[in-house]
């Protein structure tokens, strides 16, 4: 088998549990209703709300809304 780039697991700053996996990352450079944020594609260990559908910039998107 051959070596594989590994791709970083994202981590939460305060209790380092893990949140995402690198190939799960759609964009870094994604802004949110309070400011800069990462796009993931699926998520791990986070206690969501409701889906709803938002209007962004690129398009619209069904979200889990965190609350």
């Amino acid at each position: 088998m051959g070596e594989g780039k590994t791709l970083p697991t994202y981590l939460c700053r305060n209790c380092e549990n893990p949140l995402a996996l690198g190939e799960d990352l759609i964009s870094k450079k994604f802004v949110g209703a309070s400011g800069p944020a990462f796009m993931f594609s699926h998520a791990m260990n986070v206690v969501i709300g409701p889906k709803i559908e938002r209007k962004l910039i690129t398009g619209s998107y069904v979200v889990d809304w965190q609350m």
